[in-house]
């Protein structure tokens, strides 16, 4: 089974901006902190955890409603120790679907 290059580029691409996304949103939020604008660093917060669970919450159901076509074998290890709830639960859910 060949992988072609295209393939890994865009992988490492992609969790490269998925990192840079949450490094900036950290700093977003530091920042609003030592302005002291509480209501702004508050309604950031609020809408990055929201949406950050809403993530969770479609990649654990995704995982859920397909279990026979597993890709890798990260996932079926995953899948084979039960792990699946717990890692989305802890965020990691996006770094399952990047192994």
């Amino acid at each position: 089974l060949e992988y072609p290059a295209s393939d890994f580029l865009l992988t490492v691409g992609g969790m490269l901006l998925f990192l840079l996304d949450v490094a900036l949103d950290v700093w977003a939020v530091v920042t609003f902190y030592h302005e002291e604008a509480y209501v702004f660093m508050g309604l950031l917060v609020f809408l990055l955890l929201g949406s950050s669970a809403l993530v969770q919450v479609f990649s654990w159901l995704w995982y859920h409603y397909d279990k026979d076509s597993t890709e890798t074998k990260t996932e079926s290890l995953v899948k084979n120790l039960h792990l699946l709830k717990i890692l989305h639960v802890f965020q990691m859910g996006v770094y399952l679907r990047f192994s």
